[in-house]
């Protein structure tokens, strides 16, 4: 059987190499949870950083959504950095997500109604001043 174009152009998902699957497990012990995905890893809820394992690395993205008030809400993730196997350490990894969970909580923001702190995307606005979902669900609207 032949392979079709597409197949060459599609990526191998290979096993990581041993020292990065390390990697990809100490990580998991310290990431917030929940923490889905294999090779790519969401974690927290919300979403507070996003993980990407390569072969040559570990690739960190601060997730990034546009406003609620969009009716497709469309994530956007910044690239934070990359940890090379051939150059870096676990500890550097680490570091660096410790680093992009920070700034993902910093972005947050504060509900008039309940005084949690969320992220911009799950926020809209209540008789102008910002409103968390849970605040502003059930609530009636008039336009």
């Amino acid at each position: 059987m032949s392979k079709s174009r597409l197949t060459e152009l599609l990526p191998l998902n290979l096993p990581l190499p041993p020292e990065l699957e390390m990697w990809r497990k100490a990580l998991l012990r310290t990431l917030p949870s929940p923490v889905t995905g294999e090779l790519t890893l969401f974690a927290g809820e919300p979403l507070k950083v996003i993980v990407a394992f390569d072969q040559e690395g570990a690739e960190v993205l601060l997730p990034m959504q546009e406003s609620a008030m969009s009716s497709v809400s469309r994530h956007k993730p910044v690239p934070q950095g990359k940890i090379l196997l051939a150059t870096g350490t676990v500890e550097q990894l680490q570091r660096l997500v410790g680093e992009t969970i920070a700034l993902r909580i910093k972005s947050f923001r504060e509900c008039a109604c309940c005084g949690r702190r969320v992220p911009q995307e799950l926020l809209g606005s209540l008789n102008g001043a910002p409103a968390c979902r849970n605040c502003l669900q059930g609530r009636r609207f008039l336009f």
